[in-house]
């Protein structure tokens, strides 16, 4: 399976702050194991999250894990937009 990856700047061009976003799947070219890696990945000047599958969670734990990270941020999006 080929890997996929994105990252995103989230701010204007002309911005001095770096907010990204990056999701990744696949191969990881950084470890010698020969594992899926999967994650996402939230930053911010020098600040940053990553939310990635453990052992512990399957596939489809790791995807619902996914779709309650956007729900969350649909909702506190439209928390922002009415103040």
């Amino acid at each position: 399976m080929k890997n996929y990856s994105i990252k995103k700047f989230l701010n204007k061009k002309s911005s001095a702050s770096t907010g990204s976003i990056s999701v990744f799947d696949g191969q990881a070219p950084w470890t010698k194991k020969k594992q899926n890696t999967q994650f996402v990945e939230i930053a911010d000047c020098n600040q940053s999250a990553r939310i990635h599958r453990c052992d512990q969670d399957s596939e489809k734990d790791f995807i619902n894990k996914v779709g309650k990270m956007i729900s969350i941020l649909k909702k506190y999006k439209k928390h922002l937009k009415k103040s």
